[in-house]
């Protein structure tokens, strides 16, 4: 069994990942990221300057290609907003860390953690500030819902 870890004060709760698998992750999506840009976007931009005038084709390929980077810029986006830690506080204030941000809410403010319809492995935390997504594997999870309840009896759990 794990024992508490304590960072000023606040208990933590850290995102489980081995090393090999966060390292095989990481370079996972940084290939698949170098292969869209390049199948997406350089090449079809490639082609498109290398034609003499612009047609329907071009405009088509141009769009495809700032899609495609919107489309990658969010995917980045939501995994470098996931949290990896979790800070709870002796006043109630619970702090969800990731690599992007830190989100600050009070425990009495959240109302559900349950898993959406096609989330599979997630948990979203909703508030009346909005929703947090979590990985569904952090160390200790079940003695932080504890915890949670023990503050706000009304949280829906659903999943955990």
């Amino acid at each position: 069994m794990q024992t508490a870890t304590y960072i000023d004060g606040k208990e933590e709760y850290s995102l489980y990942l081995s090393r090999p698998f966060k390292l095989a992750v990481s370079i996972y999506f940084i290939f698949v990221t170098i292969g869209w840009i390049g199948a997406a976007v350089v090449i079809p931009l490639f082609l498109v300057l290398s034609l003499e005038e612009i047609n329907i084709l071009s405009i088509f390929v141009l769009t495809f290609s700032i899609i495609s980077l919107c489309v990658i810029a969010w995917i980045w986006y939501s995994i470098l907003s996931t949290p990896y830690r979790i800070l709870l506080s002796p006043d109630g204030i619970i702090t969800f860390i990731s690599i992007l941000r830190r989100k600050d809410m009070n425990v009495s403010e959240i109302r559900s953690i349950k898993p959406e319809q096609a989330s599979i492995g997630f948990l979203f935390v909703r508030s009346s500030r909005g929703k947090v997504r979590l990985l569904n594997q952090f160390d200790r999870f079940h003695e932080l819902i504890s915890k949670l309840k023990s503050v706000n009896p009304s949280i829906t759990i659903r999943g955990c």
